[in-house]
């Protein structure tokens, strides 16, 4: 009987000292990445993640199964548009894996404002995108007017309200800037994100260049609070 317990105790420790499964989740946020994550995720597990973002209905799905099994996120290479929207605000703890480039440019959030502000009606609008990102910012309590720091970053220039009969009104409008990249104390301060590790935008130098294997030469980006003109690829 001793000898029985000991080994439903040795077998206790074992499995509590066991590593979280880790997953590997890159590209786009659209069905097949819901898909992909959903077969492979389970409670706590910790999710490597890569997005240049994409479909927000995908990152929200992604996210609300993130939230559900209280997984850890590690952000390495690139998070933009809907993966930083969504992705660090459903994590139970994000960490940022060697000073990954993130970035935000535009959101339901600032969509519908700016639409009012400039005198849409929204009467006829579906705003459940609206709802839904701001549940998962405040699931961990960020920031929900984060989108006025993009919005003053990236610079709108021109927004026209054109009147749709059938619907919701279509904008059209002009950003000086095409992203912002904040650094880890703008994310901090700012956002009201916890997190580990630090971003691409906190060694500028570092940022420009991968900035430039990535974007068109002449497309124009917030570092921090500064602006970057992309190079574009150099071959020299």
């Amino acid at each position: 009987m001793k000898f029985r317990a000991f080994c439903i105790v040795a077998l206790s420790i074992l499995c509590a000292c066991q590593a979280p499964q880790m997953i590997d989740m890159r590209g786009r946020t659209n069905q097949n990445f819901v898909d992909e994550l959903t077969s492979k995720n389970s409670p706590n597990s910790v999710i490597q993640i890569m997005s240049g973002g994409g479909n927000i209905n995908a990152a929200y799905l992604a996210s609300k199964n993130i939230i559900e099994n209280n997984n850890k996120v590690l952000i390495y290479g690139h998070c933009f548009s809907s993966c930083a929207e969504y992705f660090l605000g459903a994590a139970s703890e994000v960490t940022f894996l060697d000073r990954p480039i993130v970035g935000f440019h535009w959101n339901t959030l600032m969509n519908m404002e700016q639409m009012e502000r400039n005198g849409g009606d929204l009467s006829k609008c579906d705003l459940t995108s609206v709802a839904q990102q701001r549940e998962i910012y405040e699931h961990k309590n960020l920031n929900t007017d984060f989108w006025k720091e993009t919005e003053k970053r990236l610079n709108l220039t021109y927004f026209e309200v054109i009147e749709n009969p059938d619907g919701c009104p279509f904008k059209k409008r002009v950003f000086e800037n095409y992203m912002w990249f904040p650094t880890s104390m703008q994310l901090g301060n700012l956002l009201n994100l916890k997190f580990k590790g630090g971003v691409c935008s906190d060694s500028p130098k570092i940022c420009q260049r991968r900035i430039d294997r990535r974007w068109k030469s002449g497309t124009r980006v917030i570092i921090g609070d500064d602006l970057y003109v992309s190079k574009g690829w150099q071959w020299n």
